[in-house]
């Protein structure tokens, strides 16, 4: 569920910040720095929108889960420890 909800997320802020630039782009007539300055200033708001939604979801999605399955493993000089959760 998470990947599929970046996927969307990714998708739909790409189309809006190439809208965004175009769409400036074309009224302006050509005037590329304030078309990117506008997309880019559209791609942060939506980062913004993103940590707001998400700011709360991790908690009350993980402390319904239960773990099934916790592994350690060692590769090269790291330590990797990570739990299997539904």
């Amino acid at each position: 569920m998470i990947q599929t909800g970046q996927r969307l997320g990714m998708s739909l802020g790409t189309a809006v910040a190439a809208t965004l630039f175009f769409g400036t782009l074309t009224s302006l007539r050509g005037a590329y720095a304030d078309a990117a300055s506008r997309s880019l200033l559209g791609a942060a708001a939506m980062v913004g929108v993103a940590l707001v939604i998400g700011h709360g979801y991790p908690q009350s999605q993980l402390s319904s889960a239960r773990v099934i399955h916790s592994h350690t493993g060692i590769i090269g000089r790291e330590t990797l420890e990570f739990d299997i959760i539904v």
